[in-house]
């Protein structure tokens, strides 16, 4: 039986580094959408669904179209295999030699590509990923009448693996029993390919965009010399709009929301005498003093510091 190439050889170490490295990337990734809590790391998620698709093209019953056309799609010289390996049974200090250039190697070099950040969107990367997805699908499954393969996740929480499937070309399907999961989906893998796209030169555009061209966003807050809320304006323009109607929805609906929070919430935050907004609170248990002649309030905490580094030490008054 055929194999597939990640039942044979994957690159773990670099799959891992870039899985790794997504945790300190905030802007534009989903994981900003909404907080959840097993996320799983895009490239991972690429880097398998990739694997899981393609045959091991060294694999003696791969068809040799399929093992030319990987290496005549990933023909570049960045994707020749240079990481070398030890040969076997050498004497200390240990002999080493370049991977040969096979077509599995060709692959596993391209997938250390495949998982960078940068290249989530760059058609150098995705194009060859979607061209040989689409080869081996019709390899595989040579009865199906759609190019590319049908990719289900029945328990896909924050949608990471039907978002990659997609990404490659796929036709993606999530299911997921939490609601919360199931809206976080909806955001990630529908609206923005169903109302992302640029209007229609004759469509209309709604009448809160065309009043409000501009809006800006929140007070300034001098806190740490620093603005709490963000920068000045948001642009909702009408051409903007017609760029990208969804998210300039979510621009526009979102200053909505912040500006009624922050009128509702004002009493509640009120500025200190130096003008600072305060932005949460500590919240514990309080006993009264025993003694007649203090009486106070006194806090149950085991420690008052909120922040002591050497730079910066800050505690409760």
């Amino acid at each position: 039986m055929l194999k597939r190439l990640i039942e044979v050889a994957l690159p773990l170490k670099e799959v891992s580094e870039q899985s790794a490295r997504e945790k300190s990337i905030r802007h534009g990734h989903i994981s900003t959408l909404h907080i959840w809590w097993a996320r799983r790391p895009l490239a991972a998620c690429r880097a398998v669904v990739f694997a899981s698709l393609i045959p091991d093209p060294d694999d003696a019953e791969c068809p040799t179209s399929f093992k030319q056309l990987v290496m005549d799609t990933l023909g570049s010289s960045q994707f020749k295999p240079s990481r070398p390996e030890p040969s076997p049974g050498a004497a200390a200090p240990v002999e080493v030699k370049p991977l040969a250039d096979t077509p599995r190697n060709r692959c596993l070099e391209f997938i250390k590509h495949l998982v960078r950040w940068e290249n989530s969107n760059e058609p150098e990367y995705i194009e060859p990923a979607r061209k040989l997805i689409r080869a081996a699908h019709k390899i595989l499954h040579p009865d199906s009448p759609s190019e590319m393969p049908k990719v289900l996740d029945p328990f896909a929480g924050g949608g990471a693996i039907p978002l990659e499937a997609l990404r490659l070309g796929c036709e993606a399907h999530a299911i997921d029993i939490n609601p919360v999961a199931h809206l976080i989906q909806l955001c990630t893998l529908v609206y923005p390919q169903k109302f992302g796209k640029p209007l229609p030169p004759d469509a209309p555009v709604p009448g809160y965009i065309r009043e409000n061209a501009e809006l800006f966003v929140g007070k300034k807050s001098k806190a740490n010399g620093k603005d709490l809320f963000g920068d000045d304006a948001v642009d909702v323009a009408e051409a903007e709009y017609r760029r990208n109607p969804l998210a300039a929805d979510v621009k526009y609906w979102g200053n909505w929301v912040l500006e009624k929070a922050r009128a509702e919430l004002a009493e509640f935050y009120p500025p200190d005498p130096d003008g600072s907004v305060p932005i949460a609170y500590l919240w514990a248990r309080t006993v009264k003093c025993p003694n007649p002649a203090c009486a106070a309030t006194v806090p149950l905490i085991r420690q008052t510091w909120l922040c002591k580094r050497k730079d910066r030490k800050v505690a409760a008054a």
